[in-house]
């Protein structure tokens, strides 16, 4: 398994050549269109390089087949393009594995707005999505290549960044998501799990043994990001954070070194892994202790009006402060879910809600979770044991929807 690697150009000036006109040299792996004139290439690290119409020297495009371009005034090309991209295998905009195009055109990022018309800010803006590489050397080459050309450099796990640190707004993207492969030994409860592996990769991997960690709160998120910059989740009250399971990163650093950190080896940056890993390189592997996690746990949904989202919001502060660790869980406003237990005229409506989770025996968290599902005048009061790899997905993003988030904090509940 390897990393893909994503290169993304953008040539400028009003004489740029047009696309149609390239088409055939870009289908045959020709490179350039690094500005308006024809570029000096240069092969380096097994990738091509261009030089620049001020003589700066970058990356151009590498010579292997290459579907994905995109242009305001040129999207018959990107469709021509497209079709020949799934012919060659490789992925683009129109795909669910090509992450700029997703996120750019999401409100994830909100760092630029989204639209064509942000398109039209440059002549022309080349995307190429390499094969998955098969060996990690591959991974090390373009974090030389980075460095040797002063170029802009990001990695997409999970993709969740909403700041968009998973993006080089013309740089290179290492996409890790072809390194998901997750391994557990349930003879020494250890998981070695893939820089690109999702936490519904790791819990799929985990569940039969009965055995889990803190992983998030939704299946998509990368188990990289989360447990880099220390990892909040469901389960956190009762094993702590994503990252205090660790036991060892793999690193490749900005020197392209690959560097193996846990308490015994290289301690100093193992510690900084444990919430600042972004800052030190790219992370490829991990080993994680595992804990005893019955596959099942007991899901609780509430939901009220939302003018009683203060006075339930307090409560729920008050009953977690002396809760045991076996409870997770938290406090929102959301939309109810047109789901089956939700009654016709509630689904849709901005609620108050509280969601718990308990993660020892059921008899008991009922019990115990009385202060909360007995509270108030509930619109939706619903608890069952649930597959805790089915609950992590219930409140995945569904695909395509243009999604922001506002946050604000707080020392008390108004």
């Amino acid at each position: 398994m390897g990393a893909v690697v994503l290169v993304r150009a953008r040539a400028a000036g009003a004489g740029a050549q047009s696309l149609e006109g390239r088409a055939g040299e870009l289908r045959s792996g020709a490179a350039g269109l690094l500005s308006p004139r024809e570029d000096e290439l240069v092969g380096a690290d097994r990738h091509i390089l261009g030089r620049h119409g001020d003589g700066r020297l970058g990356p151009a495009l590498r010579p292997s087949p290459i579907c994905a371009v995109r242009h305001s005034g040129l999207l018959e090309a990107w469709d021509r393009f497209e079709t020949d991209g799934r012919r060659h295998g490789v992925a683009h905009g129109r795909h669910l594995g090509h992450a700029p195009r997703r996120i750019h055109h999401g409100l994830q990022r909100n760092r630029r707005p989204a639209g064509r018309s942000d398109l039209r800010r440059v002549p022309l803006d080349l995307q190429l999505h390499d094969r998955p590489a098969a060996r990690a050397d591959r991974l090390v080459a373009a974090v030389r290549l980075a460095r040797e050309t002063d170029t802009p450099l990001s990695v997409r796990s999970g993709g969740h960044s909403v700041a968009g640190m998973s993006i080089a707004d013309g740089g290179i993207v290492i996409d890790m998501r072809a390194m998901n492969q997750v391994t557990v030994d349930p003879a020494t409860r250890v998981a070695t799990v893939g820089g690109g592996a999702t936490w519904g990769d790791f819990d799929m991997a985990a569940a039969p043994h009965a055995l889990g960690s803190t992983g998030g709160r939704v299946s998509t998120t990368g188990v990289a990001g989360l447990t880099l910059g220390g990892g909040s989740g469901w389960a956190e009250r009762k094993f702590g954070l994503a990252c205090d399971s660790l036991r060892s990163v793999t690193l490749v650093t900005a020197d392209g070194k690959t560097v193996q950190t846990s308490e015994d080896e290289h301690p100093d940056l193992f510690w900084a892994l444990h919430g600042a890993g972004g800052n030190f390189g790219v992370a490829t592997q991990f080993e994680f202790d595992l804990h005893d996690m019955d596959p099942n746990i007991l899901a609780t949904l509430i939901l009220y009006a939302p003018e009683e989202g203060g006075a339930v919001a307090r409560n729920y502060r008050d009953f977690v402060a002396g809760a045991p660790d076996d409870l997770g869980g938290g406090f929102a406003y959301l939309t109810a879910p047109p789901a089956p237990f939700v009654p016709a005229d509630v689904q849709g409506r901005v609620c108050a809600g509280v969601i718990a989770t308990w993660f020892g025996d059921h008899e008991k968290g009922a019990q115990t979770l009385k202060p909360i599902t007995e509270f108030g005048t509930p619109l939706v009061n619903v608890q069952m044991p649930i597959p805790y790899v089915m609950f992590q997905s219930m409140l995945n993003d569904p695909p395509g929807m243009r999604n922001y988030w506002t946050v604000e904090y707080h020392d008390t509940f108004p």
